[in-house]
């Protein structure tokens, strides 16, 4: 193949003009060649979801900084140059079941063949790469690897031989994934916290909101056939089952927010870029999730205050009714009391008209005064106006 060299500032310019698929097939590598050559020259490169952002359409490019010490100012790579188009191959011609060359066919497609399932090209790449050590790690981090030997020398003082004790290389990639998610997340000035003063419950605090997280290997189903001990099983006899579904790990990390994320597309790795290069696309999600997750109290607040001013609204509504009710009926009782002082003045007249003709019986014309003085008290009429005022706002807060 075609040795090509690059510079350092040549693949600045390339990789901020067009999307990495187009500067990868104009150089004539794989993408993830394209990130170890951005990797080894220190070249920034544009975030995820850059080139269907409006910042795409400005054409500004930033400036190209000094490279790191160890850096590489000059890039000699082998490139596979374009080929043409493939020539047109014709369709396949149908074949008949009813001639011999189609029953033959159709005989030998009526056994189901295994399926094969090809390994995902994100998996072998970030498998293949080697994992950095993991120095001056976050401070949960470090609690966690502190533990994990603790408990190792609990069990070879005990003598307690239980399998596996140092972790796989996916745990370490998830460790180290966390260990830049931590500092990512405390470099933005927001808060990484632990639940119930358990390390291996974190979560960040991002502008007052809790957001919670969770990395998982992705899994696959793929059908296999039976072994012949599992096509002797009567539920597999009955059925006429000859395979099964089986679920294969891919080795693919993806994470996912929780609570308040799980509407939203995980960020998982993709073929050269893994999700330990993925840190502060996933930190910026975070912040677009606290932000929407504020943006939802604040509704929210808003809400209560409406319906708890309407509540106010019907309840003084609710009281006015009710004493305007029991204003009613005191007067009810008012006027009953009117109309019944009436009948007594009446009554009063023609025992007056009868006792005035023996003037010297002194106790019957006390009975009568008194009679008058307790129609007077009674009869509603008779009172003052400011008192029947008085008198029917009193007997209403009574009530």
């Amino acid at each position: 193949m075609p040795i090509r060299r690059l510079t350092r500032a040549e693949l600045h310019a390339l990789i901020w003009s067009q999307p990495p698929e187009a500067v990868a097939t104009e150089l004539g590598v794989s993408r993830g060649k394209l990130a170890q050559m951005l990797k080894g020259m220190a070249v920034p490169h544009p975030w995820s979801g850059y080139w269907s952002s409006p910042a795409a359409t400005t054409g500004r490019i930033p400036t190209l900084s000094r490279a790191r010490p160890g850096a590489r100012e000059v890039f000699e790579f082998e490139f596979e140059p374009p080929q043409g188009p493939k020539p047109e191959t014709s369709p396949p011609k149908a074949v008949r079941p009813d001639r011999p060359e189609g029953k033959a066919v159709a005989e030998t497609s009526a056994e189901p063949a295994p399926t094969v399932v090809m390994e995902p090209t994100s998996t072998l790449s970030a498998a293949s790469r080697p994992l950095p050590r993991l120095t001056n790690p976050h401070r949960f981090i470090a609690a966690r690897i502190a533990e994990e030997k603790k408990r190792r020398l609990e069990r070879q003082q005990w003598g307690w031989n239980l399998g596996r004790q140092s972790p796989t290389p996916l745990e370490r990639r998830i460790r180290l994934i966390e260990d830049r998610l931590f500092k990512a997340v405390e470099r933005r000035g927001h808060k990484v916290s632990i639940e119930g003063g358990s390390i291996h419950q974190v979560h960040f605090v991002i502008r007052g909101q809790r957001i919670t997280y969770a990395i998982r290997e992705r899994y696959r189903i793929q059908q296999e056939p039976l072994s012949d001990a599992e096509k002797r099983q009567p539920w597999n006899l009955e059925s006429g089952r000859t395979v099964k579904r089986v679920r294969v790990t891919t080795g693919v990390l993806a994470l996912r927010f929780g609570e308040w994320g799980w509407g939203r597309k995980p960020f998982e790795d993709k073929l050269g870029c893994p999700l330990e290069d993925q840190v502060e696309d996933i930190v910026s999600e975070a912040e677009v999730v606290s932000n929407a997750e504020n943006a939802k109290a604040e509704r929210r607040r808003l809400e209560a205050i409406q319906a708890r001013e309407a509540f106010m609204r019907q309840e003084a509504l609710r009281r006015r009714d009710e004493e305007n009710a029991r204003r009613w009926r005191y007067l009810q009782r008012l006027s009953d009391q009117a109309l019944e002082a009436r009948r007594v003045r009446r009554f009063l007249r023609v025992l007056e008209g009868r006792l005035s003709r023996d003037p010297s019986d002194l106790r019957a014309m006390e009975f009568l005064a008194w009679a008058h003085r307790q129609v007077d008290e009674v009869d509603p009429l008779a009172w003052s106006s400011s008192a029947l005022v008085q008198e029917v706002q009193a007997a209403s807060r009574r009530q």
